[in-house]
C-alpha cells in the first residue's frame, strides 16, 4: 500500500468519525426537542385543539387540533398554513411568528359575535398554539393554567403581569379600556408598582384617563402574587371618589362659611382630637394658630385655656379633671351650657353639642356687650322701680293687652294685700273685680274698661271712688306710649301740699 492509499484512507475515516458524530448530536437535540414538545402537550388538555411549532415549523398537534388541520396537510402546514385556519374566525391572527410582538404570552380574541379566542404561548423558540372555544373554556390563564370563566366575564378590570410589568392576560373589562393592538400587544393601563418579589402589594389608588373624556376613571387595585407573576384585581371607585371630592369641597365651604363668624368654633373627633376651628376661636381664646393646628387633644385645649385664664380658674387641680370630663360628658349629649366670666371682665357663653360619629363640638361666644347692656337695662328697671315706690299715690300701669305689667308698694298700703299680688301678672278684669269687691258701687270700672277698649282719641280723666271702709279715693286714668295706660288711685285729703299736687300734675 502507498503513502498515498494511507492517506485517503485516514481522511476517510476521520470524515466518517465526523459524520458519526454530528448524527449523534443531531439525535439527541431532536430527541431532547421532542421531549420537551411532549412535555409541553402532556401538560395540556388532550381534548383541547393546540399546535406545537419550532422557530415557526410546526411539529406537533393534539388530536382536535390534527383534525382542523386535515383539509390544510400536515406536510405544508407550518406557521402561515395555521393563519390561513384561523384567519377567517381571528382577523387579527399573526401571518408570522415574529408579528406577535413582545411578550411570552398573547390572547387574540375571535371577531364579533364569536366569543373564542386563540392563545399564544411562547418557550424560546417553541410556540404554543391553543384555540378555546367560549362555551367551554375561557381565555384567560393563571400561570400556566386556565382560569376560570367568571375571571373573563368578571365587570371589573382582571390581568396579570410578568417580573418586568407586562401585562401577561387581561380580561374583556381590562380590554375595554385599552384594546389589543393588531399584533396582539396589550398596552400597560393601570399605573400599579412592580414587586420584585412578588410579595403581596399593598391595594392601590390610581386613576385610567379614557380618549375623548374630560374626568378620569378611579379604580382601588389590589394585587396578589400567583407563581412568578401578579394577578391584579380593580374595583371600580368612582362613587367613592366623587365622595370623597363632595365632601372635601363641602367641608371648605363650611371652614369658608366658619371664618366668617363671630363665634368661636372647636369640633373634636371621637378621639378628642382638634378636627376643625375657626379664626374667631383664636381671637376669643387668645391660642397660638400653631398649637390649634397641631390637633390639640381636648384635655390639652381646655388645660392651655386654663393656664391662659380664658376659662375660669378652678378652686384646685385635683377636681380639674373631673369637671373636665363631667363638661365633655354633658357636651356629648348636647347638655352643657355654661357662662364663663373671666378675670379680663369678658364674659362667654359656652355651649357643647355632639356631633356625628361621636364627635363634639364646641361653641364660644362673646357676649359681654350683651351682659353688659342686660345689666345696665336691669339697674335701670331697678331705678326706676324705686322711684315709683317712693310716690304716694297707688300707679298701676297696664299693657295694650289688659295686663298688669308695673305697679309699686302703696298697693299694699291702700288695699291693704301683700305687694307680689300687685306684681304678679293681673288682667285687667280681675284687677277691676278686685277694686269693685273693696269699693262701694259706682260706674267707674265701666268707664275704665271702656277706656282700655277704645284705642283713639284717648284723654287723662279722673272721678272719685269711695272705699267700703269709708275711705274716699280719686282715681285718675291716663294713655301712656304704645296702647299702654295707667290707674291712679290717691286718698283724698283736706289740706294738699305743694309738692304732692306737682306729683299728680306730672302723673
Amino acid at each position: 500500500m502507498t503513502r498515498i492509499e494511507s492517506l485517503e484512507i485516514l481522511l476517510f475515516a476521520g470524515l466518517c468519525l465526523i459524520v458519526a458524530s454530528l448524527a449523534l448530536w443531531l439525535v439527541a437535540r431532536i430527541d431532547r426537542t421532542k421531549a420537551e414538545q411532549s412535555a409541553v402537550l402532556e401538560t395540556s388538555d388532550q381534548e383541547r385543539p393546540i399546535f406545537l411549532f419550532d422557530r415557526g415549523q410546526f411539529v406537533d398537534a393534539t388530536l382536535p387540533a390534527l383534525d382542523m388541520a386535515k383539509d390544510h396537510g400536515l406536510e405544508d402546514l407550518g406557521w402561515s398554513g395555521l393563519a390561513d385556519i384561523l384567519q377567517p374566525r381571528f382577523s387579527r391572527f399573526p401571518d408570522r411568528v415574529s408579528d406577535l410582538g413582545r411578550g411570552n404570552y398573547r390572547v387574540i380574541r375571535a371577531d364579533p359575535p364569536d366569543r373564542a379566542v386563540v392563545k399564544v404561548l411562547r418557550w424560546d423558540e417553541v410556540t404554543k398554539v391553543t384555540i378555546v372555544e367560549a362555551r367551554t373554556e375561557s381565555s384567560a390563564p393563571s400561570g400556566t393554567n386556565d382560569t376560570p370563566s367568571a375571571a373573563e366575564r368578571a365587570p371589573y378590570p382582571i390581568w396579570q403581569t410578568g417580573a418586568s410589568g407586562g401585562v401577561l392576560w387581561a380580561n374583556a373589562a381590562y380590554d375595554a379600556l385599552a384594546p389589543v393592538d393588531d399584533t396582539g400587544y396589550r398596552p400597560a393601563v393601570f399605573d400599579v408598582p412592580v414587586s420584585e418579589s412578588f410579595d403581596i402589594l399593598q391595594p392601590v389608588r390610581t386613576s385610567v384617563h379614557l380618549p375623548g373624556q374630560d374626568e378620569p376613571l378611579w379604580f382601588d387595585v389590589a394585587s396578589v402574587a400567583d407563581n412568578e407573576t401578579l394577578l391584579h384585581y380593580a374595583v371600580d371607585a368612582n362613587a367613592i371618589v366623587k365622595a370623597e371630592v363632595a365632601q372635601r369641597n363641602f367641608v371648605q365651604t363650611l371652614t369658608k362659611t366658619f371664618a366668617q363668624l363671630s363665634i368661636g368654633l372647636a369640633i373634636f373627633d371621637r378621639n378628642r382630637q382638634l378636627a376643625l376651628f375657626n379664626p374667631a376661636l383664636i381671637d376669643l381664646t387668645t391660642l397660638p394658630a400653631d398649637f390649634l393646628s397641631a390637633g390639640p387633644t381636648l384635655f390639652s385645649f381646655f388645660d392651655r385655656m386654663r393656664e391662659t385664664q380664658v376659662m375660669p380658674e378652678p378652686k384646685d387641680y385635683a377636681s380639674w379633671r373631673e369637671q373636665l370630663a363631667e363638661l365633655v360628658d354633658a357636651a356629648t349629649d348636647g347638655r352643657y351650657s355654661d357662662t364663663w366670666t373671666l378675670p379680663s371682665g369678658l364674659t362667654y357663653r359656652v355651649t357643647g353639642r355632639p356631633h356625628p360619629d361621636g364627635a363634639v363640638a364646641f361653641l364660644f361666644e362673646d357676649i359681654s356687650a350683651e351682659v353688659s347692656l342686660t345689666r345696665r337695662f336691669r339697674a335701670e328697671l331697678e331705678l326706676g322701680q324705686s322711684v315709683l315706690d317712693r310716690i304716694t299715690q297707688s300707679i298701676s300701669v297696664f299693657s295694650s293687652v289688659g295686663v298688669l305689667s308695673l305697679t309699686n308698694k302703696t298697693c299694699k298700703q291702700l288695699w291693704g294685700v301683700e305687694t307680689g299680688y300687685c306684681f304678679a301678672e293681673l288682667t285687667l278684669a280681675e284687677s277691676l273685680d278686685f277694686w269693685r269687691e273693696r269699693c262701694e258701687p259706682t260706674n267707674l270700672w265701666t268707664r275704665i274698661r271702656d277706656f282700655a277698649n277704645s284705642y283713639q282719641n284717648r284723654e287723662p280723666w279722673e272721678t272719685t271712688v269711695t272705699r267700703l271702709d269709708g275711705t274716699p279715693l280719686i282715681c285718675r286714668v291716663a294713655p301712656l306710649s304704645g296702647g299702654a295706660f295707667m290707674v291712679v288711685f290717691a286718698v283724698v285729703v283736706e289740706e294738699r301740699t305743694q309738692r304732692e299736687e306737682r306729683e299728680i300734675s306730672a302723673l
